[in-house]
């Protein structure tokens, strides 16, 4: 029990961590291409 609901807590930070890279990454290529 508290191992899964350990798991889907990482999954979920994870999945947090890749939007926000995401995030930044299309940022920086939208501020780069807009130059």
């Amino acid at each position: 029990m508290l191992v899964s609901q350990n798991s889907k807590m990482v999954q979920q930070e994870a999945a947090f961590m890749v939007q926000q890279w995401k995030k930044e990454k299309c940022s920086k290529l939208l501020h780069y291409g807009g130059k």
